[in-house]
Protein backbone atom coordinates (compact mmCIF):
# COMPACT_ATOMS: atom_id res chain seq x y z
CA UNK A 1 0.00 0.00 0.00
CA UNK A 2 3.05 2.51 0.66
CA UNK A 3 3.74 2.01 -3.23
CA UNK A 4 0.63 3.15 -4.29
CA UNK A 5 0.75 6.28 -2.14
CA UNK A 6 4.57 6.47 -3.19
CA UNK A 7 3.55 6.47 -7.01
CA UNK A 8 0.78 8.58 -6.56
CA UNK A 9 2.97 11.08 -5.22
CA UNK A 10 5.16 11.13 -7.89
CA UNK A 11 2.65 11.59 -10.23
CA UNK A 12 1.12 14.45 -8.20
CA UNK A 13 4.93 16.42 -8.39
CA UNK A 14 5.38 15.87 -12.15
CA UNK A 15 1.81 16.82 -13.07
CA UNK A 16 2.22 19.81 -10.68
CA UNK A 17 5.77 20.50 -12.77
CA UNK A 18 4.51 20.36 -16.15
CA UNK A 19 1.54 22.66 -14.82
CA UNK A 20 4.41 25.19 -13.42
CA UNK A 21 6.29 25.09 -16.90
CA UNK A 22 3.27 25.63 -19.20
CA UNK A 23 2.54 28.40 -17.00
CA UNK A 24 5.61 29.74 -17.33
CA UNK A 25 5.84 29.08 -21.43
CA UNK A 26 2.54 30.69 -21.29
CA UNK A 27 3.47 33.97 -19.66
CA UNK A 28 6.65 34.51 -21.65
CA UNK A 29 4.91 34.43 -24.95
CA UNK A 30 2.36 36.61 -23.48
CA UNK A 31 4.99 38.72 -22.31
CA UNK A 32 7.10 38.61 -25.77
CA UNK A 33 3.53 39.66 -27.47
CA UNK A 34 3.34 42.56 -24.88
CA UNK A 35 6.79 43.36 -25.82
CA UNK A 36 6.35 43.56 -29.28
CA UNK A 37 3.46 45.83 -29.31
CA UNK A 38 4.41 48.23 -27.97
CA UNK A 39 8.32 48.10 -28.50
CA UNK A 40 9.52 50.89 -31.33
CA UNK A 41 12.73 48.19 -32.13
CA UNK A 42 12.97 47.49 -36.24
CA UNK A 43 13.20 44.00 -34.99
CA UNK A 44 10.11 44.18 -33.15
CA UNK A 45 8.28 46.02 -35.49
CA UNK A 46 9.04 43.41 -38.19
CA UNK A 47 7.89 40.52 -36.10
CA UNK A 48 4.25 41.77 -35.53
CA UNK A 49 3.83 42.45 -39.15
CA UNK A 50 5.10 39.37 -39.45
CA UNK A 51 2.58 37.54 -37.54
CA UNK A 52 -0.37 40.12 -38.25
CA UNK A 53 -3.46 40.62 -36.40
CA UNK A 54 -4.82 37.21 -36.63
CA UNK A 55 -1.29 35.09 -35.55
CA UNK A 56 -0.88 37.72 -32.96
CA UNK A 57 -4.89 36.92 -31.57
CA UNK A 58 -4.04 33.18 -32.18
CA UNK A 59 -0.56 33.21 -30.44
CA UNK A 60 -2.47 35.09 -27.33
CA UNK A 61 -5.26 32.63 -27.17
CA UNK A 62 -3.06 29.49 -27.28
CA UNK A 63 -0.71 31.13 -24.50
CA UNK A 64 -3.54 31.88 -22.24
CA UNK A 65 -4.80 28.96 -22.86
CA UNK A 66 -1.18 27.16 -21.43
CA UNK A 67 -1.47 29.36 -18.51
CA UNK A 68 -4.99 28.27 -17.47
CA UNK A 69 -3.88 24.75 -18.18
CA UNK A 70 -1.21 24.74 -16.03
CA UNK A 71 -2.87 26.89 -13.70
CA UNK A 72 -5.60 23.95 -13.48
CA UNK A 73 -2.77 20.63 -13.53
CA UNK A 74 -0.58 22.62 -10.60
CA UNK A 75 -4.03 23.23 -8.20
CA UNK A 76 -5.45 20.04 -8.96
CA UNK A 77 -1.64 18.58 -8.38
CA UNK A 78 -1.46 20.17 -5.30
CA UNK A 79 -4.89 20.14 -3.34
CA UNK A 80 -5.65 17.69 -0.93
CA UNK A 81 -7.56 14.35 -1.48
CA UNK A 82 -10.15 14.04 0.68
CA UNK A 83 -9.85 10.88 3.47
Amino acid sequence: MAEGTSDKREQSVRSALAGLVLMLVGALTLGALVYISNSRSEGAAHLMISLGLAGSAMLSAIAQGLVFLGGWMLWKATRRQAR
